[in-house]
C-alpha cells in the first residue's frame, strides 16, 4: 500500500517544501532535524558501531550521525523508495562518505539481505509508522540486531489528530439532527480536515499509520521481544513564522493527504474557499499559524 516510489520521493523533496520562503523552509528544517536528532541521541551510537537507518527517507538520520560520530560510524540505508536511495548515495558522494555507506532497498518487514544479528542500532524517524504490520517488522529489527543491540524510534502519532476530526463529525451531526444547522465556519473546516484523515471511528481503525499509539508502541515492542523498553511522548506547538497562502495551498497534513489545492479545486465552491482562506489565513494578521507535533520516542534492547 505504501510503497510506491513517487509518494514518497515527491513528498520528500518537493511537496513537503514546495513555495515555502526561505524562513519556512528554515524553521521545518530545524523541526524536522530536531526529530532526528533526538533519535540520535536516544540511541547512544559509539564508535565503530553499524547503524541501520530504517525507512531512511533523504537520509537525514544516517548524515547527522555521521557528523556527530566521525568515520568509524557505518550506516545502512534502507528504504523503498530507489529514488530516495539514489538521492542519499548523491549526497553522501558530496559529504565525502559514501565509504561509511550502503544502501539498501527492501521494506522494513523483510530485510532479507541483511544478516542476523549484524547491526549495533536501528534508529527510524517517521517510518514504521506507514508499515501495516509492526509487530513483524519490529521482530525483524530483533533479528538483525546484535545481542546487546537497540532500537531508537522518533514516530509520529496521528490517532489524537484522526480522532479529534471523528468527533467533530459526531458534534456536527448533532448539532444538524437537533438543532436543524450547524456552525458554518466549523463546517468548513472539517470538509478540509475530513480529507486529510477519516471522519468515521471504523475507517480510523482500520489504516495502519493512524490506529496506533504511543502505548500500543510499547506493547507491541513487548511482544516483539525487546526489554529494557523506554517511551517519551512529545507534544509541541509551534508557532510558524512567514506562512502565505502558496505554501498553504501546496501542503497536506501527511504524505497520504491530498494539498490543499487539490481539496479545494475539487470539494469547495469560489465562495467556500474564500471564506476557508479567511478562516485559515485572516487578512488582517489577527492570528497566527501554528504545528502541532505528536511523536513518540521509543528505545529498547535485545537481550
Amino acid at each position: 500500500m505504501y510503497d510506491e516510489k513517487d509518494v514518497w520521493h515527491d513528498w520528500l523533496t518537493r511537496d513537503l517544501h514546495q513555495h515555502e520562503s526561505d524562513l519556512g523552509y528554515s524553521q521545518n528544517q530545524r523541526i524536522i532535524n530536531s526529530f532526528a536528532k533526538r533519535a540520535i541521541d536516544n540511541a547512544r551510537l559509539e564508535k565503530n558501531h553499524t547503524l541501520l537507518d530504517a525507512g531512511s527517507g533523504e537520509g537525514t538520520v544516517s548524515f547527522l550521525a555521521i557528523d556527530e560520530i566521525g568515520p568509524s560510524l557505518n550506516v545502512i540505508l534502507l528504504d523503498i523508495s530507489q529514488q530516495l536511495l539514489e538521492l542519499s548515495k548523491r549526497t553522501a558522494l558530496s559529504k565525502n562518505v559514501l565509504n561509511q555507506c550502503a544502501f539498501v532497498k527492501a521494506p522494513m518487514n523483510s530485510m532479507r539481505t541483511i544478516a542476523d544479528n549484524s547491526v549495533d542500532r536501528i534508529i527510524t524517524r517517521a517510518s514504521l509508522a506507514y508499515v501495516d504490520n509492526k509487530i513483524n517488522t519490529l521482530q525483524e529489527f530483533l533479528r538483525v540486531l546484535k545481542p546487546g543491540g537497540m532500537i531508537s524510534l522518533a514516530e509520529p502519532i496521528f490517532q489524537d489528530a484522526a480522532m479529534n476530526v471523528a468527533l467533530q463529525k459526531k458534534t456536527i451531526d448533532f448539532q444538524i439532527g437537533t438543532l436543524g444547522k450547524s456552525d458554518a465556519d466549523k463546517v468548513l473546516i472539517h470538509r478540509w480536515q475530513s480529507t486529510q484523515f477519516p471522519d468515521l471511528i471504523e475507517e480510523i481503525n482500520a489504516i495502519p499509520f493512524i490506529n496506533f499509539s504511543e502505548r500500543d508502541l510499547v506493547r507491541w515492542s513487548e511482544q516483539a521481544g525487546f526489554s529494557q523498553i523506554h517511551m517519551e511522548f512529545h507534544m509541541d506547538e509551534v508557532r510558524l513564522i512567514d506562512t502565505s497562502w502558496e505554501s498553504l495551498l501546496h501542503s497536506s497534513m501527511h504524505p497520504l493527504a491530498p494539498k490543499l489545492s487539490q481539496v479545494l479545486e475539487d470539494h469547495f465552491s469560489q465562495v467556500e474557499q474564500d471564506v476557508l482562506r479567511e478562516l485559515l489565513l485572516p487578512k488582517n494578521g489577527s492570528h497566527s499559524l501554528t504545528a502541532k507535533t505528536h511523536m513518540a520516542y521509543l528505545t529498547a534492547y535485545k537481550a
